[in-house]
């Protein structure tokens, strides 16, 4: 077609510009959602990770497409979740460890207590306070070493079909 006027040209060159511009968004678009598909990957894996769950750390989240520094990202992620996750059970086993330990002397302190007090059934006011308190707090460490044990349990819910009328 021959243009006759100016604002033909206008309008022909603004028509050819919305189109070259459509275009190349489309373009862009698609290009930019190609490069950024590795990225998902890795962040979907990421989301699917649980520090009481082992099978994280068997299932690799290394990404095998994308640009080198994605791959170099995922693969340093997986080295950094390889030490968080040896790390965490050591602290758990450490924590069960200390738990443990602790229990047998507060058991024998319980222990000497009360034997004490069969003993002695008549105490003075100040050593009934005084053997008052040591009950007291060792209850309270009892009741610390338990939670850190408690804590340190792999302890799922134990979810059983319940019958309302049998309860009722």
């Amino acid at each position: 077609t021959q243009i006759r006027t100016m604002a033909d040209y206008r309008f022909y060159a603004g028509g050819i510009l919305l189109l070259t511009m459509a275009i190349g968004g489309c373009l862009f678009i698609i290009v930019i959602q190609r490069m950024l598909r590795p990225l998902r990957i890795l962040t979907e894996k990421v989301n699917q990770i649980d520090i009481n769950n082992v099978e994280f750390v068997k299932d690799e989240i290394v990404i095998q497409k994308g640009s080198y520094e994605l791959r170099a990202l995922s693969e340093g992620f997986q080295a950094a979740l390889h030490k968080i996750y040896e790390n965490y059970q050591k602290q758990l086993q450490f924590s069960s460890n200390v738990a443990h330990e602790l229990r047998t002397p507060l058991a024998v302190l319980r222990t000497k207590i009360d034997v004490f007090k069969k003993k002695n059934p008549c105490l003075l006011p100040e050593m009934a306070g005084f053997v008052e308190t040591m009950e007291r707090n060792i209850a309270r460490l009892s009741n610390l070493v338990e939670e850190i044990l408690f804590l340190t349990r792999d302890a799922k819910p134990n979810i059983k079909k319940v019958s309302v009328r049998g309860l009722a």
